[in-house]
């Protein structure tokens, strides 16, 4: 299924592509006012890998940076694509250090809903289950660290390792109270959200993981940072021109 690239598609196949610029109608929502979220202290437990620390300004959910920055970048993702970890452990850092800390850049994550599980041969819902918890834990202001969690203890795709016992080894080395983390997860809380996730994403026109959004400029693939930086850029002149 993987071959050289930095993109999952649905077909199976990979590719790696530009910066084609097709650009969406976007009617992006803008948030309220964010309130700090508690502190993070890191628990050890066995089997589970510790992350590289990393800062996230005015985290709120899903989204980090201030709401009226003068760009919005959105990723679709799946906590399961290895590309999407490519993203998360090497690029998203410096957009969040270069733009996002700096008030130019409000980043949001959105699940692809159940996207890779549709490749399993079985009937399988790790990665929507590992949206869900992400979900859940952003419920408890810690969604930024779950996701950072996910990645680093990402295993092959469909292979049994988004089980409820990982899910909650997770939960419990970033300090979630995993009574309230579990109620949420069997009730289905977020079963809704990430499936909608699923369907705004096809609406938009995602074929693969990880796909991103920048004032609605359409970028494909785990790109470099320095794409990322010439179409932050670019969106950033043409706000200033108007």
């Amino acid at each position: 299924m993987h071959s050289k690239g930095s993109l999952h598609l649905r077909t199976g196949s990979v590719v790696k592509l530009g910066m084609a610029g097709v650009v969406l109608i976007a009617a992006w929502s803008m948030f309220g006012c964010v309130t700090a979220p508690p502190a993070v202290t890191w628990v050890d437990v066995p089997g589970v890998n510790r992350p590289e620390p990393q800062a996230y300004p005015e985290q709120n959910d899903n989204a980090i940076g201030d709401p009226h920055a003068p760009v919005r970048m959105d990723e679709y993702g799946d906590f399961q694509c290895i590309y999407c970890r490519q993203f998360a452990l090497h690029t998203e850092p410096q957009i969040i250090n270069s733009y996002v800390a700096t008030g130019k850049v409000y980043f949001v994550f959105h699940s692809m809903g159940n996207f890779l599980s549709h490749f399993s041969t079985t009937v399988d819902t790790e990665s929507e289950d590992a949206a869900m918890a992400a979900y859940a834990a952003g419920d408890q202001h810690r969604f930024w660290q779950y996701h950072d969690v996910l990645f680093a203890n990402q295993k092959r795709e469909n292979s049994g390792w988004v089980s409820r016992s990982a899910l909650d080894a997770f939960a419990r080395a970033i300090g979630i109270d995993l009574k309230r983390f579990n109620a949420e997860l069997s009730s289905g809380t977020y079963r809704a959200r990430v499936m909608r996730d699923e369907t705004d994403g096809t609406r938009l026109g995602v074929k693969g993981t990880p796909t991103f959004f920048v004032n609605g400029r359409k970028i494909v693939g785990a790109q470099s940072f320095a794409l990322f930086r010439a179409a932050i850029d670019s969106a950033l002149a043409a706000e200033r021109s108007n």
